[in-house]
């Protein structure tokens, strides 16, 4: 089945509902302050369709574009005009701005409140089979979604972060397990197969906490909580990328096709599920999982977002203009009309060139292909395209064996140039996949395009992968892909650990950098390896994170707390909170990464000072090279686990 029209559709709505709910906001507020609205247009302002009806002084109208809403308000620029907005008290057009952003919180609270109310509260000290893969060991041993796991070869389970680990402890083994049914307790022998993918689980279930219809105070609470925790995520953010927390590639906005990208997976995430669930209810075949509600998810965090960023202080969005009521606020004097309308009006035109940008590129796509993408790389004389970026994605091996005759004749820096851009790219876009080029081209001659290529396959979690990259870490002789392939091989031991990858594969890792960390390797590589073995659920890990921690050298304390973060093990809780006051910047900071990781309650208070402290002593956010005429995008991923 195709989903892309009906992703269009519901990205078109709720994009469009959020910008109307937005601009209803505005309009509400303007006249509840007794602010003559002139005109309310259904759509965004562009040729004028009809009129639909007139009410208190207001026309209500319907424009060519059916996208979202205006507000035109009566002497918006312009103060001398009677009734109008530009002459209301500063008071009362502060709240017309606050009143959009506002609105569209609310529709957050509103959506996440939906959502909690729907999939209930976590009742933790029991487990539950959230879901059981069709053709899985599971499946074929009769375990049934919303089986209550009681035991595993006769020890009892009460949470799903032990059960996974028992499961994975018996791969390849019969297992017994005890389960509630209707009442009842049943005994199912089943058999964890390590040669299941890692997307697959061994066993194919999904574990979860049981859960209890939440009541309406519970569900308009956990609307308002999750919606607080979201918008003061968006507010940390460039405090964030000022403190190293969090890198500038991480953290971009996202555009439209980023968006619409986003809406794509998560309807044909949902109607999936649902069609799944359906056929597993009139089959009675009972191993479908429970429908997935990612869309609403989406439009609730977008929400917030179009809310929150709304309210930063640039020119031309609501933020820009509660600036400049500011100054009148709170020392009576006004800021002239004629300069707030300059800086608006310079805003609003940089705005309308960029956002025309991508409707150039769009005509033109039609007009590429693959060789006059490969021949545009090849000429010096060319910047590389950011339409170009896409047309890399899945190479088929024809396309790819074209790639690898244009690479040869590269040189470095271009080769860097492209390999950069595609990772940023990578980020912006979530359906574009560069495995293929950054297999291809691992066995470059340049030790910072093999590095680079690495990083092109971190969103892979092949496990053929695992021996490729220990095949770098052991064998090649430039420390700039072995520091590249450590980190990447601790994110396998991190599926490892969650049971989507093999036992086999997951001994070879932890090998290979117990391997380098107990060498005389560089240093730099060796404590690169304590970070990756922190993922891991080994005994000896703990000795390896306390002898990092005891050395003198704040680059290996450093390391051994960002290992400790990684954990998630309480024990090191006190060691981290006694560094979040080091004299070290690199120490406080992997502290405070830490604390965060391993939700120190202790250090919550230590971490406020320092976020006080360095947000009034930064002014300024680093930039990161990009594409020409590439838009700023940020994307937001989440993560589900099988067993």
């Amino acid at each position: 089945m195709r989903f892309d029209f009906l992703s269009l559709v519901i990205f078109f709505l709720a994009l469009g509902g959020m910008i109307f709910v937005h601009e209803l906001g505005h309009f509400i507020a303007a006249r509840w302050a007794k602010i003559e609205v002139e005109e309310f247009g259904f759509g965004l302002p562009s040729y004028k369709i009809a009129t639909l009806f007139r009410w208190q002084g207001t026309e209500f109208t319907l424009h060519a574009l059916p996208l979202g809403g205006f507000v035109r308000p009566k002497g918006e620029n312009d103060p001398n005009v009677p009734g109008g907005y530009g002459a209301a008290s500063p008071w009362k057009r502060l709240v017309v701005l606050i009143a959009g952003p506002l609105m569209n919180l609310l529709t957050a609270v509103i959506v996440f409140a939906g959502l909690v109310a729907y999939e209930g509260i976590p009742v933790p000290g029991s487990v539950r089979i959230a879901s059981v893969a069709e053709n899985s060991p599971a499946q074929e041993a009769g375990i049934h979604p919303g089986d209550i796991l009681i035991s595993i070869n006769g020890q009892e389970v009460n949470d799903p972060d032990p059960a996974r680990s028992l499961i994975r402890e018996n791969l390849d083994t019969p297992v017994e397990f005890v389960f509630e049914r209707d009442g009842e307790l049943i005994t199912i022998t089943a058999t964890p197969l390590s040669s299941r993918s890692a997307r697959e689980g061994a066993l194919g279930i999904g574990l979860a906490y049981p859960t209890r219809p939440a009541t309406l105070l519970e569900s308009v609470q956990g609307g308002f909580v999750i919606t607080g925790i979201q918008a003061a995520t968006i507010v940390y953010l460039p405090i964030a990328i000022i403190r190293g927390i969090i890198a500038p590639e991480e953290a971009r906005l996202i555009g439209f096709k980023g968006i619409y990208d986003l809406f794509n997976y998560s309807v044909q995430e949902d109607v999936t599920s649902r069609q799944e669930a359906a056929q597993a209810q009139a089959t009675g075949g009972g191993s479908a999982s429970a429908p997935t509600n990612f869309t609403f998810n989406l439009i609730g965090l977008l929400s917030i977002s179009l809310g929150v960023f709304n309210l930063f202080p640039i020119p031309a969005l609501d933020g820009g203009r509660i600036l400049f009521t500011l100054p009148e606020i709170f020392f009576k004097k006004r800021i002239p009309t004629e300069w707030e309308n300059m800086v608006n009006g310079i805003a609003i035109s940089s705005t309308s060139w960029t956002s025309s940008t991508p409707r150039n590129w769009f005509r033109n796509m039609t007009e590429i292909t693959f060789q006059s993408v490969l021949e545009a790389l090849l000429d010096p004389k060319k910047d590389i395209s950011y339409a170009h970026l896409s047309f890399y994605s899945d190479l088929d091996p024809k396309s790819l064996r074209l790639f690898l005759d244009a690479w040869k004749n590269l040189p470095s820096k271009r080769k860097t140039q492209l390999l950069d851009y595609l990772t940023a790219y990578m980020d912006e876009d979530t359906i574009v996949s560069y495995e293929e080029i950054g297999r291809a081209v691992l066995d470059d001659l340049d030790a910072e395009v093999r590095a680079r290529a690495l990083g092109l396959l971190a969103e892979s979690d092949d496990p053929r992968l695992v021996n490729t990259l220990l095949g770098v870490l052991q064998a090649d002789s430039d420390l700039a892909p072995r520091l590249k392939a450590v980190n990447l091989l601790g994110e396998f031991i991190l599926l490892g650990e969650l049971e989507e990858l093999d036992e086999k594969r997951l001994h070879k890792i932890e090998e290979a950098l117990l391997a380098v960390i107990r060498s005389d390797e560089n240093p730099a590589l060796r404590r690169a390896a304590v970070e990756a073995f922190g993922y891991s659920g080994r005994e000896d890990a703990v000795g390896i994170l306390e002898s990092a921690y005891e050395r003198e050298d704040p680059q290996w304390i450093a390391s051994a707390l960002r290992a400790m973060g990684r954990s998630h093990d309480s024990r090191w809780g006190d060691s981290v909170v006694s560094k979040l006051l080091d004299p070290d910047p690199r120490v406080r900071y992997a502290a405070a990464e830490a604390a965060g990781e391993l939700t120190v309650e202790e250090a919550a208070p230590i971490l406020l000072k320092m976020l006080e402290d360095e947000s009034s002593a930064c002014s300024t956010t680093p930039k990161t090279k990009r594409p020409p005429n590439s838009s700023k995008t940020r994307s937001t991923t989440s993560t589900s686990t099988n067993n």
